[in-house]
């Protein structure tokens, strides 16, 4: 604890969770001398909720639905109701929690033995707290069967700049960053990002602010009511048995709950709204996804938000365009986050395809006062070689960025030795290869390719999970073990062209035209160069030289030849897929004999 006398150590567990339950109470008792603006919002919402449709009665059949939803593991709330009694209940028990739901549609408002939610408190590899929370389990029921009306809103009122929707994931909002670096690079354009860090995000948003946006934008207007006084309720911090008194909440919303994502859009959709807003083209900037050779058109500035990781990408004709464009654009973004209560992380990170590039933005945002004031030690954390972008390398297109999977190999190595030991005792344990050793060795992979020697590293992975004894056949073995589509190299080239399909499919249509020609640029590079991964920048090189490394020849975007000299094309996957594991199979045998 830093105390004027200088740090004191603090071991009592009780004494410890009421430091923690201060340092809390200071995010989510933030806004206290609103209470009545709250209140009063919180009134509002439930009368224009009482005042609307009826939901349809929860039957059996969508009760049923809800709690296939729910994990069987799932933490118990103060309800003290676990999601695997829930599935048990018999058609008697489901009619009355189905009484229960429409008397709290009614009032819209919940019972009061649901309200306090647990926030268990785990801690962080780096240190620091990582809170969980535990809502009612009667609740989360009622949220995940009424989930269908705040799903549909999100498909129809989600920003465009978003990429947290059904269908993208956080790994396809990173690889289409990606992309554009590397299509911008390829045809000479200078490039540059800012990759925000809002600190304790969720603890920091304004309810009065929240229930303005979801009016605003006509969240379901009964499920809005319901969560907000769920996420309202009283609170009390739990760590290894030991629990705090019940803190009062005025700000923030609670992670974990099936609304807050959506809550999460309603409370940045108006800041990111007037972000593009700004980048008009009237300034000289353009929004949205089309990627011009710049010319006349001017510099572009992308904003793309997954709940609370945001990022603003610049593309223009040289550095001091980029450094101009982005950094105009970030701080103007930062102040208005800070203005509307976030709070702005100094890790945040900035990346750019010339050394100019990050460190003038980092001085614009530190005269703009979105940052502090930083040491060289922090400088060196906010402008990285390589840049972590939703868990994938991040490094403007200057390189190949190797080191966040080469960490990943390395971890799975470690996990494959505990997955050996275990072979050894029951062979139901060699599935542990397929299902956690090689999903956490390729992760992320598709944004800058696995090697022919790192492929090899994943099989020898394989071979070791089975516990392979001296001298046997390490294709043999991967045969008798594992599915044919799990060999290493037919899931990792699989994974490639599954996500190169979406990106052409939904990501490119505004620069599909500069993509076909970057494309042709690369591979009439890459087919002639002695180590073709030297150049590999971005997904689009990637799948090209892992294309060469099998013999098939990827002449188009979307068209490939096999080595037998079968024509392929994007919009057949299943025949993609049949291609690969046929061929590396071929390749593996004839390898091993």
């Amino acid at each position: 604890v830093k105390e004027p006398g200088g740090p004191t150590l603090v071991t009592g567990p009780q004494e410890v969770m009421t430091i923690r339950e201060g340092e809390w109470e200071g995010f989510w008792h933030r806004d206290s001398v609103r209470w009545l603006e709250i209140e009063c919002a919180i009134e509002r919402i439930r009368f224009l909720a009482k005042e609307s449709p009826p939901l349809k009665r929860v039957d059996p059949e969508s009760f049923d639905f809800g709690v296939s939803l729910m994990k069987p593991e799932t933490g118990k709330g103060v309800d003290s109701w676990a999601a695997w009694e829930l599935k048990q209940l018999e058609e008697e028990d489901k009619a009355e929690l189905g009484d229960i739901y429409a008397d709290m549609e009614k009032h819209m408002v919940p019972p009061i033995q649901l309200l306090l939610n647990i926030i268990a408190i785990l801690g962080k590899a780096n240190g620091g707290d990582r809170p969980i929370a535990l809502m009612a389990m009667i609740y989360r029921l009622w949220a995940r069967i009424r989930r269908v009306d705040t799903d549909a809103w999100c498909d129809q009122r989600a920003g465009h700049w978003d990429r947290a929707v059904k269908g993208s994931s956080a790994l396809r909002g990173a690889l289409s960053r990606l992309l554009r670096d590397e299509v911008a690079r390829v045809h000479g354009h200078s490039v540059g990002t800012v990759l925000w860090d809002l600190e304790k995000f969720y603890d920091t948003i304004s309810i009065v602010m929240l229930v303005a946006a979801g009016l605003e934008r006509r969240y379901p207007i009964r499920q809005f009511a319901m969560g907000l006084i769920m996420h309202l309720a009283p609170r009390t911090l739990r760590a290894k048995g030991i629990v705090s008194k019940r803190v009062q909440v005025s700000t923030s919303i609670v992670a974990g709950c099936t609304q807050s994502n959506h809550f999460a859009r309603l409370a940045l959709y108006s800041i990111l709204e007037e972000a593009h807003a700004a980048v008009s083209p009237e300034r000289g900037l353009q929004q949205g996804p089309r990627l011009p050779l710049m010319g006349s058109q001017g510099p572009e500035v992308h904003l793309t938000q997954f709940v609370d990781d945001l990022g603003q990408q610049a593309l223009g004709e040289g550095p001091t365009t980029v450094i101009r464009v982005l950094g105009e654009a970030a701080s103007k973004l930062g102040r208005s986050l800070k203005a509307n209560g976030f709070r702005v992380s100094p890790k945040l990170t900035i990346t750019g395809s010339h050394p100019r590039i990050p460190r003038e933005v980092l001085d614009q945002l530190i005269r703009a006062g979105v940052l502090p004031e930083l040491t060289e030690e922090q400088r060196a954390q906010v402008l990285p070689s390589q840049a972590r972008d939703l868990g994938v390398a991040s490094t403007g297109a200057r390189k190949r960025g190797t080191a966040l999977q080469r960490g990943r190999i390395a971890s799975a190595k470690k996990r494959a030795g505990k997955v050996k030991v275990l072979a050894k005792i029951t062979k139901r344990a060699r599935k542990l290869f397929t299902t956690g050793v090689l999903p956490e060795a390729m992760w992320g992979a598709e944004g800058f390719g696995l090697t022919p020697g790192q492929l090899d590293s994943l099989e020898r992975l394989g071979a070791k999970c089975v516990a392979m004894p001296a001298g046997a056949c390490r294709t043999t073995i991967l045969a008798l073990n594992f599915a044919p589509h799990m060999h290493p190299r037919v899931r990792y080239l699989w994974s490639l062209f599954k996500e190169w399909a979406h990106l052409w499919s939904n990501e490119v249509g505004g620069y599909r035209s500069d993509l076909i020609r970057a494309w042709r640029l690369r591979y009439h590079k890459l087919i002639v160069a002695p180590r073709r991964w030297a150049l590999v920048r971005g997904p689009m090189t990637a799948l090209l030289a892992s294309c060469m490394d099998v013999a098939w020849n990827p002449y188009t975007p979307i068209n490939f030849k096999r080595k037998s000299g079968a024509e392929l094309c994007l919009s057949n996957m299943w025949q993609i897929r049949s291609a690969i594991t046929e061929d590396i199979w071929d390749d593996a045998w004839e390898a091993a004999t």
